[in-house]
């Protein structure tokens, strides 16, 4: 399947919440990468189809950054393994080409970067209303926002309703124990692929941030957690530190008004 026909489908998905167009196979719930040691409890049994069956020899690992803590907080196995696939590919993407504005790295073949994407983007797709906690849903919606800005043309964001729609609505109701890193990438990667800071989205956004995120945390702190997430620097670094200060900035305002 070509990579323009799978981005058709996921905006397709995103937009109407509906199932994908062109792939409605079986798909393979293995990790594309090895998983590590938390990743491997209850690694789910594989379906085998046309695209994504199993190879012998998975991908090895790359070095991650410090791991971020939503491995501990994922419920679901499918969930879980998804996620190091794709926080391994966004560290490939970030430390294997030796020209960091160049995120296709040389280390993957077309045919690879097209697999990663794929498998990655179906098996969320699948996953839709399956799973069991607010957490979980939240950082699937993240997941796949993630994916959108992969694709963004000159940092135009394409519109995509039922994604915006559902995804706000699971960050207003994650639980006030879940950690600052975690709500910190949520609310970021929905503001560079979704929400409006400037209109809609702003209040709620900003009431969030503000009982959520430490008041002492500067951009690069902040950016030194978030690359423990999935995280591609030449996409996101710029855009990411626009959301936050904004963030930063609404809120200190919401204080003096």
């Amino acid at each position: 399947m070509s990579l323009t026909i799978s981005r058709f489908d996921l905006s397709y998905a995103l937009s109407t919440g509906n199932p994908p167009q062109f792939f409605m196979d079986p798909i393979s719930w293995s990790p594309i990468f090895q998983p590590q040691p938390q990743a491997s409890i209850n690694t789910p049994h594989a379906v085998s189809g046309p695209i994504f069956e199993n190879t012998s020899n998975p991908l090895q690992p790359s070095s991650l950054p410090t791991p971020a803590p939503i491995p501990n907080l994922i419920n679901d196995p499918n969930l879980l393994l998804i996620f190091h696939d794709l926080l391994q590919f966004a560290s490939i993407l970030n430390t294997s080409s030796p020209d960091p504005y160049n995120y296709y790295s040389p280390i993957l073949k077309d045919t690879e970067y097209q697999h990663l994407i794929c498998s990655i983007q179906y098996r969320l797709l699948r996953l839709q209303d399956k799973l069991t906690t607010i957490l979980d849903e939240s950082i699937r919606l993240a997941m796949l926002a993630f994916l959108t800005t992969t694709f963004q043309v000159a940092r135009q964001r394409a519109v995509y309703p039922h994604l915006e729609r559902r995804f706000r609505e699971f960050c207003r109701a994650t639980n006030a124990d879940v950690p600052a890193e975690v709500v910190a990438w949520l609310l970021i990667v929905g503001g560079m692929a979704v929400f409006n800071i400037d209109g809609e989205d702003a209040e709620w956004m900003v009431g969030l941030w503000r009982v959520r995120i430490p008041v002492g945390w500067d951009w690069e702190e902040a950016c030194g957690r978030l690359r423990g997430f999935p995280w591609i620097g030449v996409l996101h670094d710029e855009a990411g530190r626009v959301v936050f200060e904004t963030l930063c900035r609404k809120v200190k305002e919401s204080y003096e008004g």
